[in-house]
């Protein structure tokens, strides 16, 4: 995520999937991820699980044609990716899991996407996501983007929760020019 300037924001995602899962996940969400696969909106992973030496060699290569400031990411599932991508000299941040830390991203982000003021890649896998993407607020008016129950409806929300994550701190470096902020979610 970074500023183009004049409030505009660019985004791009990146997706990984393990091969073994894509039938699997084809059938549970009815998307044809291995079609994406092919087109390269995926980053399909031989085996049953996603290799994460390998996430984060493709992370480390991004720094050749983005200047990342910092890497935003969710110590639930991030912790191990994070701490190597730490040693390796990024900046890593923890980006707390929470309606205090979602609230105001979440909300310029509907803003953005309202005003058409976010450029991106237009990845099928992304409007997939963003298709999915609910918010619930608080009784604090805090709003937050709500995992769905997988059990009622095949849908994933994963690619925005990163958008939001790296927008956060994007909006905290906008006085620097032209912020790159990635996010692991």
């Amino acid at each position: 995520m970074w500023l183009l300037g004049d409030g505009e924001y660019a985004a791009a995602e990146w997706y990984w999937m393990p091969d073994e899962k894509i039938p699997e996940r084809t059938k549970q969400d009815g998307r044809p991820y291995a079609l994406w696969a092919r087109q390269g909106w995926i980053h399909a992973q031989p085996g049953p699980v996603v290799d994460v030496r390998a996430v984060r060699d493709e992370i480390l290569a991004l720094r050749g044609i983005f200047d990342i400031q910092e890497i935003a990411f969710d110590q639930w599932g991030a912790r191990a990716i994070a701490q190597d991508l730490s040693d390796a000299g990024m900046t890593m941040v923890e980006f707390q899991q929470d309606a205090r830390s979602f609230s105001e991203p979440t909300k310029e982000l509907l803003n953005l996407i309202l005003q058409r003021r976010i450029v991106h890649d237009a990845s099928p896998v992304s409007r997939f996501c963003a298709d999915c993407l609910e918010v619930r607020a608080d009784t604090n008016d805090r709003i937050r983007p709500i995992k769905p129950d997988r059990q009622k409806a095949a849908k994933r929300i994963d690619g925005m929760v990163a958008r939001i994550m790296a927008l956060d701190r994007a909006m905290r470096h906008s006085q620097q020019r032209e912020p790159e902020i990635f996010a692991l979610a």
